[in-house]
């Protein structure tokens, strides 16, 4: 039987039978909390990896209680702008997270296992506490307070939350800028990028959005008239404010510009007062009602005010220009849903650019079938490439003639053969959410193993890697280092690349660079290279891992060399730009979709 030790914080005084628990969190570590673990010797608990079969039930349940949930909110009912409708955002304290947590710890491979959990809400524990009810396990709380008590701080630090949300709201507001190429949009064959933006994002007064490329030339030379509606991803400060006054190549504009003071303090008014009225929603027979009307006003992150801001943006700025399409990156985040609801029946036509790698197992892009009607979705999705269009079209519940091929608009680094290959260096390529912790902290647990190896750590830019290191409960060793080279730079100097949801296992196989799959606390499968059995392998567990790089360290010259072959598949799923294919982001090509659907 399960036995649950269930807190809400980090404490010393624990029942005694449970100093050898494994400890699982969904949320984030304080300093303080991630540094007495590490003391303790505490160990992480990581999910188990369900079976396929596992999978469709996960599913079709998870399916039955969205549909329930969402079947009266229409396509502009707010609660498409609300960070709960995303399923899975951040992976950290949201109903898809926790409902697959749950589901998961059913499906432990040892009933026995002892765990100690640290719960986010008094609604968490709630929830948790329910589930292990029917599922007779055993729940122990050393540390309970008085519930009238728990609830004033849990509401104290929330307005807290609110609080910092205006403080930084209004720094982006004093920051926010435009372009000094800002001229006024002409009335015909205007389009507008709406997109997100790093400091790196500028070089010498000009502008190369990360995620939209060369898009912007491309269409500018087909006689469209370009805008950017583009935020900074950190927070921005004066430097960034400078880029993008003094960028000259395109016309970008920040979000907070186009809204008065007025305006914005009505967004943050709303937000504060808003609430979105949830029915009984079960999961198996557990209600997450109460849950979900947590997480709907919780301002623990600034999704809501995201999507929010970008909504009042996009309809303020329709409404001074007309624009024959609205392209966004897509990848099922809420600011998606306030661009789509804002220029909703207008002759906007709307694209969204799926830029990202494509997994089936992403609740964030799957659809249940009533969310199928209901949900703003963009009226064309282009992938970035056949193998990607194809891999879109199991996410369920989308018309394949909604999608398009389409093409990867990164640069695509040349395979190189003579590139250096060291067996025992060790790249690790963590994903660009918090959660991502989990992998580095199974990693340092291999030590004994992985002493003999360089292991290169790269962060990506939404989540920076000094913040991933607080949450370690392990130590790093000498030989685990914070990579400050370039991202080809790391993988041409690499022997193998580790990697999990980023597409940078897609990109080290373009350089001919075996890949591993780490299938670690990770219940979904979501492996976006299922498809790949050459140069890339999967592992669950240590003794794989000791295998896959004993593998890898035999590899003869002639396999590696025939791992360029894979390129092949990967120009299915990274087509590179060229005309034919680029055009599929044209706002000409709705009278494809029209036709199509008639």
């Amino acid at each position: 039987m399960l036995r649950i030790l269930l807190t809400d914080r980090v404490a010393a005084k624990i029942p005694a039978d449970f100093h050898f628990a494994r400890l699982f969190t969904a949320r984030k570590l304080s300093q303080a909390e991630s540094l007495y673990l590490r003391r303790s010797g505490i160990k992480r608990f990581y999910l188990p990896t369900l079976s396929s079969e596992d999978v469709i039930l996960f599913f079709a349940a998870f399916d039955r209680f969205w549909d329930t949930l969402i079947r009266d909110f229409g396509r502009d009912h707010v609660f498409w702008r609300n960070a709960v409708s995303s399923k899975m955002q951040e992976w950290e304290s949201s109903a898809g997270y926790l409902a697959v947590v749950l589901f998961a710890l059913t499906k432990a491979p040892d009933p026995r296992t002892s765990l100690w959990i640290i719960t986010d809400s008094l609604e968490e524990e709630d929830l948790i506490k329910a589930w292990g009810k029917k599922q007779g396990w055993t729940i122990v709380e050393p540390f309970r307070q008085p519930r009238w008590l728990r609830r004033g701080i849990q509401e104290a630090k929330n307005f807290i939350r609110y609080l910092y949300l205006v403080y930084t709201v209004f720094r982006r507001k004093i920051f926010s800028a435009e372009s000094k190429n800002s001229h006024s949009m002409p009335e015909k064959n205007s389009v507008l990028l709406a997109s997100m933006f790093y400091p790196s994002s500028f070089k010498e007064g000009q502008y190369k959005d990360p995620f939209f490329g060369n898009l912007h030339e491309f269409l500018s030379n087909k006689g469209k008239h370009v805008a950017y509606l583009s935020d900074s991803i950190p927070l921005p400060d004066a430097s960034i404010h400078m880029s993008v006054k003094e960028c000259q190549n395109v016309i970008l504009k920040m979000p907070l510009i186009l809204l008065n003071w007025v305006e914005w303090a009505g967004v943050l008014i709303r937000l504060f007062c808003r609430r979105i009225k949830f029915p009984p929603a079960p999961f198996m027979d557990c209600d997450f009602s109460g849950f979900l009307d947590w997480q709907a006003r919780s301002f623990k992150f600034h999704f809501n005010w995201h999507a929010e801001v970008y909504y009042e943006a996009v309809k303020k700025i329709c409404r001074r220009h007309v624009f024959e399409e609205l392209i966004f990156n897509f990848e099922g985040n809420v600011f998606e849903r306030g661009c789509l609801q804002a220029v909703e029946g207008s002759s906007t036509w709307t694209c969204g650019y799926s830029q990202g790698v494509i997994y089936p197992e992403n609740l964030k892009l799957r659809l249940s079938s009533w969310e199928g009607r209901l949900r703003p979705e963009p009226q064309r999705i282009v992938c970035t490439g056949p193998q990607a269009r194809e891999f879109f079209s199991r996410v369920g519940n989308r018309e394949n003639r909604w999608l398009a091929p389409g093409c990867t608009l990164r640069e695509i680094p040349p395979f190189s053969a003579n590139c250096r290959w060291d067996p025992k260096i060790i790249l690790v390529a963590l994903d660009g959410v918090y959660n991502t912790v989990t992998v580095l902290d199974w990693l340092l647990e291999q030590q004994d193993f992985l002493k003999d190896y360089h292991v290169r750590l790269r962060g990506h830019p939404n989540v920076p890697l000094a913040e991933i290191q607080k949450q370690c409960l392990g130590e790093f060793p000498s030989n685990f280092v914070m990579s400050d080279r370039t991202l080809q730079e790391d993988i041409l100097e690499s022997g193998c690349v580790f990697y999990r949801h980023t597409s940078i296992g897609l990109q080290a196989l373009v350089n001919g660079k075996p890949v591993v799959h780490l299938s670690i606390d990770c219940p979904l499968p979501g492996d976006p290279l299922e498809d790949i059995t050459l140069g890339k392998w999967g592992v669950h567990s240590p003794q794989e891992l000791k295998e896959v790089l004993n593998r890898i360290g035999r590899l003869t010259p002639d396999e590696r060399a025939s791992l360029k072959d894979v390129r092949r598949w990967l120009e299915g799923y990274f087509t590179p730009p060229r005309e034919e294919t680029m055009g599929d982001f044209l706002p000409e090509k709705r009278m494809e979709v029209c036709l199509n659907r008639s």
